[in-house]
């Protein structure tokens, strides 16, 4: 239940597609320009993921059978 999370995986996944770089210097580069290119879509998206994530643990009445990722198309796409 963290609504950063869906962000770390983008970054990563745009950060390594040429590449991991062993340098601290190209990795932090990397980073900060996948971050200064996000859209505020795709972070309104990401947040607006939450009320889902939510209303799943609800109906699963708290249960411990929760699995991100795991509940309609919204949980897909990243």
């Amino acid at each position: 239940m963290n609504a950063i999370e869906p962000c770390w995986w983008y970054i990563k996944q745009k950060t390594t597609k040429r590449g991991v770089s062993t340098l601290k210097k190209e990795l932090e580069k990397r980073w900060l320009e996948c971050w200064e290119e996000l859209d505020q879509e795709r972070i309104r998206r990401w947040v607006d993921r939450i009320k889902i994530y939510i209303e799943e643990i609800i109906k699963l009445e708290g249960r411990n059978k929760y699995i991100e990722g795991s509940v309609g198309v919204a949980f897909r796409t990243r």
